[in-house]
């Protein structure tokens, strides 16, 4: 995990793939359609043109990389990647921005016509590399998504650079299969990779819109938003340590902490199982423990995102597809088990409002407020979590991640509160290592925290150095 300002790929010549003049004209002409945004796609444009009208930037970029061996065949590589971008209707869509209530999709009908081309750029220093990603265009612009890769002497670096209104953690999996697996398949003369099909994402949206609509302040799911909000004095959760005047802008950062070992994680995992949580639980438990060290309280809130699709045509398909769920728990500071188990059995409880956005509960509670935008820890109900957060600089994070194998999943950093952060806490399951105080006064010197599980047993986590997704 990381910002593009640090990334340094390494030298040689760039490449990236843009659409063509023609292709753009026709994006420009494309009709209104009746599909809405989803939900999460409707506050990120908000947001955007709510930081862009006050001044600042907005963190917006997810970004993937991979490495190749060899040199790349930009012939092949240009098909592969126009396959992938017609192959998915997220990126026949543009919004047309009015105000917050109308934002208006345009779809371009015939898939055939994006054409994304090549365009050299040549060997780039760090700061132009820097420029060329962060001129990715807006997410009120259709073409919000590039391509590309650096030829270095013995292979190539791939990477993709995706406005978030197109994309969520699944991400990662259909770039690698489709354009990756894909690409090496052609080139190693074998056919190309055989891909199930794809849902509509804009068929989710009308869903989720229409779901959303026929909520009313009595409906379960509303009751239990609300009755979640109030409990939290009418606001989402919030950072829990004084962070002074927070009207004067001071920007955000990020701290990345490799918290576990692969072994470590393993056994930590098979703890939670053993406790009747998942993964989730244990880890929203250790940042519950680490909430209570700080404040005392008994009482843990956290909003977490979900993966709402559900069938495998959808889980075939790029989209923002997040929900997300409230949930709250009793801590027990003398047991990580069954503070675990709290935490899980709310998490699973809350599950069906995630189909509720939070803009519909304000809508109908409009005593609420609306909160800042959360550190949500990234789990997908029951698959490892990685948790970021945006700032408001513009700023490209990075996730390392893994091939697919069951002890290779991505690092786990974990921050706890609500941006902006002038600092994040992580906390710290290691137990072996006695050279880390336990600390009782978070303030003085460190904001690194240890919990003790009353059962020493494992831990799992790891980042592979060779594949990464930068946000």
């Amino acid at each position: 995990m990381g910002i593009v300002h640090e990334w340094e790929p390494g030298s040689g010549p760039v490449t990236t793939w843009a659409p063509t003049p023609g292709s753009k004209a026709k994006a420009l002409k494309a009709p209104a359609v009746d599909a809405p945004p989803s939900s999460m796609q409707a506050g990120h444009i908000i947001n955007f043109v709510d930081f862009r009208e006050r001044g600042l930037d907005y963190s917006r970029l997810v970004m993937g990389s991979w490495e190749m061996p060899g040199k790349c065949d930009i012939r092949t590589m240009t098909h592969v990647i126009n396959a992938h971008l017609r192959r998915h209707e997220t990126y026949r869509s543009w919004f047309e921005y009015q105000d917050p209530k109308h934002i208006i999709r345009h779809e371009i009908q015939n898939p055939r016509d994006i054409q994304f081309v090549p365009v050299h750029h040549g060997e780039l220093t760090q700061p132009e590399w820097r420029d060329l990603v962060l001129a990715t265009p807006s997410p009120l612009e259709w073409d919000c998504f590039r391509l590309g890769v650096i030829q270095h002497e013995n292979h190539c670096t791939l990477f993709a650079i995706v406005d978030h209104l197109h994309c969520d953690p699944a991400l990662i999996t259909g770039l690698y299969v489709e354009i990756l697996a894909n690409y090496q398949s052609l080139v190693a003369g074998k056919p190309p990779v055989t891909l199930a099909a794809t849902a509509s994402h804009a068929e989710f949206c009308k869903r989720e819109k229409a779901y959303a609509d026929s909520m009313t302040l009595d409906s379960p799911e509303i009751r239990k938003w609300v009755a979640f909000a109030e409990a939290n004095g009418g606001n989402g959760p919030e950072f829990p340590l004084p962070l002074g005047d927070q009207t004067i802008p001071c920007g955000g950062d990020m701290m990345v902490i490799p918290l576990l070992s692969p072994e470590q994680t393993a056994r930590f995992e098979d703890d939670c199982i053993a406790s009747g949580a998942r993964f989730s639980g244990g880890l929203f438990a250790c940042a519950a423990l680490a909430h209570y060290e700080l404040t005392g309280e008994e009482i843990y809130r956290g909003l977490t995102p979900i993966d709402k699709r559900r069938t495998p045509e959808e889980y075939m398909t790029m989209g923002w597809f997040t929900g997300v769920i409230p949930f709250e728990a009793t801590v027990d500071p003398n047991s990580f088990v069954e503070t675990a188990r709290s935490i899980q059995a709310s998490f699973d409880e809350n599950i069906a409002l995630a189909q509720v956005p939070y803009d519909r509960v304000l809508e109908l509670a409009p005593w609420l407020n609306k909160y800042g935008p959360p550190i949500l820890h990234d789990e997908l109900h029951g698959r490892r979590p990685a948790a970021t957060f945006r700032s408001g600089r513009h700023r490209t994070h990075r996730i390392k991640c893994n091939r697919l194998q069951r002890r290779q999943k991505p690092g786990i950093p974990l921050h706890v509160g609500n941006p902006p952060l002038r600092r994040s806490l992580a906390a710290d399951l290691i137990p072996e290592q006695p050279h880390r105080p336990r600390i009782r006064n978070p303030l003085r010197r460190s904001h690194q925290i240890r919990i003790h599980p009353r059962s020493r047993r494992r831990v799992h986590s790891t980042s592979s150095p060779r594949n990464s997704i930068r946000k």
